[in-house]
């Protein structure tokens, strides 16, 4: 009796109260393996499947999203800085072209992807924007010319603001050798292009910028800008001097007879009422002033087309031109009137 009553008290309790107190899911795991549980990493929102279909809408949506930024930089910058260079728009599109696919929507990279891979675009466009930018500033030749074209503009000899012909800027540029003002030059340095009458160059200035020309013409002033550097005003020669035979041979024999008869065909009568002018900047040889009245030869290119007026208040239409050389022909009146020649002292023999 004894043992039977130990053996009952060790015995463990119903089983059918273990079964009780056991949970559903304890009891699920000890009768078969436990799926895994989904987690958000596996997990695909139903709104959002990833097919084919999504996502060639998703690159759709993005394309459509970055077109419009780009097409908004793009009026945004061309009409707040229209005076900006163009490599500087187009990379100022690029840029808005990277920060529109960083926020376009539909496109879902993983996070830290996306932002590693759009911070380098960013700084390998910027790198390069600067570059450029580096790369296109313009060396000394550009800025000397920028600044003649720019003073030219700014000149006090007009009645209005001219017309500036930028386009010579890379003419004067390619043949600078020739335009150098640090030094004369020769009349073979720069190569001919046009031979215009004098009138036909002032009145169609802006159709002979970037080429080289050379017309004809009468000496009215040369002022001096400092040093060897003069503004001289060339007005159309007399009809006496082209009728000359010794004008017409000295000009045949320097520029050939067929732009003779061009150039010869542009006089005036009276040289003290003239309506067409050019003011030709240019590096005289030392000692080479040019006097009233000589008849010259001038090359070089248009800068600026606009009107100026004279002492008396008449206007008259001007071309400036960049002169490379001036060749004279020594027929001004001041030069006609013989020097006095001095009689050398004898030398005495001892």
């Amino acid at each position: 009796m004894g043992n039977r009553s130990n053996s009952r008290q060790k015995r463990p309790g119903n089983s059918r109260s273990v079964r009780s107190r056991q949970k559903p899911g304890t009891l699920k795991s000890a009768n078969g393996p436990q799926p895994p549980k989904a987690t958000s990493q596996n997990t695909i929102p139903a709104s959002a499947p990833n097919t084919p279909q999504h996502r060639k809408r998703n690159f759709a949506i993005w394309a459509v999203a970055a077109a419009g930024c780009v097409g908004t930089a793009v009026s945004i910058i061309s009409y707040l800085f229209s005076d900006i260079p163009m490599y500087a728009k187009w990379m100022a599109v690029i840029l808005t072209f990277a920060v529109a696919a960083v926020f376009a929507p539909g496109w879902h990279p993983p996070r830290r992807r996306r932002v590693l891979t759009h911070a380098a675009s960013l700084a390998a466009i910027t790198a390069i924007w600067i570059g450029i930018h580096v790369a296109v500033q313009p060396n000394h030749v550009q800025r000397q010319i920028t600044a003649l074209l720019d003073e030219t503009e700014n000149a006090n000899i007009w009645v209005s603001k001219p017309a500036v012909f930028r386009e010579s800027s890379s003419y004067i540029e390619k043949n600078f050798s020739a335009f150098d003002p640090q030094r004369s030059h020769d009349w073979e340095e720069l190569p001919v292009d046009k031979v215009p009458a004098l009138t036909d160059l002032v009145v169609q200035a802006g159709g002979y910028a970037g080429n080289g020309v050379v017309t004809l013409g009468r000496v009215g002033v040369a002022q001096p800008l400092g040093g060897d550097q003069y503004v001289v005003q060339v007005t159309p020669i007399s009809q006496a001097n082209a009728e000359s035979v010794e004008t017409r041979q000295s000009v045949e024999a320097q520029i050939g007879t067929e732009h003779a008869g061009t150039l010869l065909s542009d006089s005036i009568v009276d040289t003290n009422r003239v309506t067409y002018m050019l003011y030709v900047r240019i590096v005289l040889p030392p000692l080479g002033a040019l006097p009233t009245d000589e008849t010259v030869l001038v090359k070089g290119t248009p800068i600026a087309y606009g009107r100026t007026q004279d002492r008396t208040g008449r206007q008259m239409d001007v071309a400036y031109l960049v002169g490379s050389n001036i060749r004279r022909f020594y027929d001004s009146p001041r030069l006609s009137t013989p020097l006095p020649t001095q009689t050398p002292e004898p030398q005495s023999s001892e």
